[in-house]
């Protein structure tokens, strides 16, 4: 109990300090940006700034390649969220009308996700399906896989036969889970390619 005492006392020190720095930088007499780049005050002021920052003073190893690089990856990560619900379109224009929409939409996220990482195509595919088939061990999922991984090294063509998913067995369902999840891996491997 006097822990949280404690604690809840530190929040509102914390909290006075963050207010009294707020009410400080309010009343600081600072100029603030002139709006208008007719007056005079505008050029002084823009000046000013740029004497103040200077990418000379900036290390390129230092400071701008990694900010540049995380900038680039927050990027990509936006992206892929569009390429997510391309791929889940792609899924469903194919397979819509066999399978839950919910465990497509898990597939090519998992498939997104697994798509920029180095890995074994069996190690993929038993990725894109283990949440949704989260019943099935592992290995049994790798024995399912096998088959398909087999044929995507080979330039075999899919079958995409149409089934009815309420009369398949649970090992039909895990395969046809994993057929899915191939069509996924080589959608965004051509996409990739493109």
């Amino acid at each position: 109990m006097l822990d949280r005492s404690i604690n809840c006392q530190n929040d509102i020190t914390k909290l006075k300090t963050v207010q009294a720095e707020f009410l400080e930088a309010l009343l600081e007499k600072e100029a603030i940006y002139p709006w208008n780049p007719a007056e005079p005050e505008t050029e002084e002021y823009l000046a000013h700034l740029e004497q103040e920052f200077s990418l000379a003073d900036w290390s390129e190893t230092q400071d701008v390649l990694p900010r540049t690089e995380g900038l680039f990856s927050a990027f990509d990560r936006c992206w892929s969220a569009s390429g997510v619900e391309a791929l889940c379109d792609s899924l469903w224009e194919r397979f819509g009308e066999c399978v839950p929409r919910k465990w497509l939409g898990a597939i090519a996220a998992q498939a997104e996700t697994l798509a920029s990482q180095e890995m074994h195509l069996a190690d993929r595919l038993v990725q894109c399906v283990q949440p949704i088939l989260s019943q099935w061990g592992e290995e049994d999922l790798y024995l399912f896989a096998r088959p398909f991984v087999y044929a995507m090294r080979s330039a075999e063509q899919e079958d995409c036969d149409r089934v009815d998913w309420d009369t398949l067995s649970p090992i039909e369902r895990a395969r046809y889970t994993l057929k899915i999840a191939r069509y996924a891996v080589k959608q965004l491997e051509a996409n990739d390619s493109d």
